[in-house]
């Protein structure tokens, strides 16, 4: 029995989609998956988008012990987690100052790239959001 390339990937993107079932994918995933950022760069933000990146609450939530799991980059005694670390830090802050970019408190990534990218209206602008983000 032949089966040609074209039959094969057919037959196994039906049964993929059978077998996992269908469910909806939120739309940065997908631009992330189209970016021009390196692997690196998408990896670590896809990690962020997760909240799976290293961060010391991270730590803390895997059991494992600090003695501070406060944020090293301000003084304002916030546990470090991904949100704190990239958009709400003092020093996260300022950074995204330099660019003047202000968003509103207790956003979640997905909301704060949809103002970024209602600010900047161009096409590439997750690549620079996930550049800016590896940069803090």
């Amino acid at each position: 029995m032949d089966i040609h390339l074209g039959q094969y990937t057919v037959f196994s993107s039906k049964a993929y989609k059978s077998l996992t079932g269908h469910s909806q994918v939120e739309p940065i995933y997908k631009w992330l998956c189209k970016t021009s950022c390196q692997g690196k760069h998408k990896k670590k933000f896809w990690l962020a988008l997760k909240d799976k990146l290293c961060t010391r609450n991270m730590i803390r939530r895997r059991g494992m012990h600090l003695y501070d799991y406060q944020c090293v980059l301000c003084q304002l005694s916030t546990e470090e987690t991904v949100m704190h670390l990239l958009f709400y830090c003092p020093f996260a802050k300022n950074c995204w100052n330099i660019v003047n970019f202000n968003f509103a408190d207790h956003l979640s990534i997905q909301e704060i790239f949809q103002a970024w990218k209602s600010m900047l209206q161009i096409e590439f602008s997750l690549d620079i959001f996930i550049l800016f983000c590896w940069g803090i």
